[in-house]
């Protein structure tokens, strides 16, 4: 599958997640303007292996995915310039599987909307983009 370039801000340090095979849990913190962490619970050679990125505050959510049975096919949500912080960040993300579940929408659906899917319902294995106090901007 082809990486697919983050969408968001150009602010905050850059995360590259790769080399895993699915994903078992995400949990995000969601603030009033922005989403401010994401938690990935991926699944490497069988064991669970954690990545985190931003810093975890505002309110927390998890969604849970039925790993290997169940697979993340799409990741999708919001972007807007944040005038008070000067930046563009990341307002709400959701996640759809290859059952069809979708996600609580995490954040509030504010600016741009994106969403990125597998070619042909193939799954998504790993996320980047970038981070800082916030997630800046995010890509599959």
């Amino acid at each position: 599958m082809a990486k697919m370039e983050p969408l968001g801000g150009n602010k905050g340090e850059g995360f590259n997640d790769v080399g895993y095979e699915g994903v078992k849990k995400i949990t995000v913190g969601a603030e009033d303007v922005n989403i401010t962490y994401i938690k990935i619970e991926y699944v490497k050679n069988g064991k669970v292996e954690i990545r985190e990125h931003g810093a975890a505050h505002g309110k927390l959510k998890e969604f849970s995915v039925d790993y290997p049975k169940d697979s993340i096919t799409a990741v999708g949500g919001t972007y807007k310039h944040i005038y008070s912080y000067d930046t563009t960040l990341i307002t709400s993300l959701y996640f759809t599987t290859s059952k069809g579940f979708t996600s609580p929408l995490f954040g509030e659906m504010k600016g741009t909307e994106f969403e990125f899917k597998g070619e042909h319902g193939e799954k998504l294995i790993g996320f980047h983009g970038r981070s800082s106090n916030a997630i800046d901007a995010i890509g599959a």
